[in-house]
């Protein structure tokens, strides 16, 4: 891939609003502290969380039907993991990409998230310790 796309593309997904549904809805930002995400943490006893999606691998737009059975399988590979987990939504935030289902993860190590983004062809992923700052990882 061509490093100038590739910059374009890690630029938006830094600016992108990562949606988590529960109890309370709440947005991830990258590098921005997240209070709903501590509180998380404190509810479920953990101090990591992974936010993944499966949709459009490499950026690449696929049919709803192919990100659809993408996630469904991304559900059914953390099923086996035994993390709780919870919905959302990635939105690009300059709206040129249509909503991509996505799953936070608590619980998960970063090796794992990133293990997750490589195996769903992901370009990037989410990852947050202790502090509850969503980090961008490239896989």
């Amino acid at each position: 891939m061509r490093q100038h796309r590739r910059q374009h593309l890690l630029e938006a997904y830094r600016l992108a609003r990562y949606e988590v549904d529960g109890e309370a809805r709440f947005e991830l930002r990258v590098d921005c502290a997240s209070e709903p995400l501590l509180a998380l943490y404190d509810l479920h006893g953990v101090s990591t969380a992974g936010y993944v999606t499966a949709f459009n691998p490499q950026s690449v737009r696929h049919s709803d039907a192919a990100n659809r059975r993408a996630h469904e399988r991304l559900l059914a590979s953390l099923g086996q993991g035994g993390w709780t987990l919870l919905g959302g939504r990635a939105r690009d935030s300059a709206g040129a990409w249509p909503p991509e289902d996505s799953v936070l993860v608590l619980g998960i190590s970063r090796h794992q998230t990133l293990e997750l983004g490589q195996a769903f062809d992901q370009m990037a992923v989410l990852w947050s310790n202790a502090d509850a700052i969503p980090r961008l990882l490239e896989c």
